[in-house]
């Protein structure tokens, strides 16, 4: 992922003194709040899962498409995917 980082412009310096915003903080604590709350109700582990599945997976691979949508003409060359990361 930090070459494809790097492909795409961002120095080494940036991805390693990066933090998080304010809006992925409190993403996080309202995920972590979401979590908690499910396992406090019946059928606490379908409810984990169906989170989990969504926020871990489904969520992220429709973010990582449109992304690559923007970055794949700086990490494909001659037609092959150069990337490290997105396969």
């Amino acid at each position: 992922m930090t070459y494809d980082m790097r492909s795409l412009g961002i120095s080494r310096e940036d991805v390693v003194r990066s933090r998080p915003t304010e809006a992925t903080r409190q993403a996080i604590e309202d995920t972590f709040a979401l979590i908690a709350d499910a396992g406090a109700h019946e059928h606490s582990d379908l409810r984990l899962l169906t989170i989990l599945r969504f926020w871990g997976e489904i969520l992220v691979s429709v973010e990582y498409g449109r992304l690559w949508e923007r970055m794949a003409p700086l990490l494909t060359g001659d037609g092959e995917n150069r990337s490290g990361f997105h396969l």
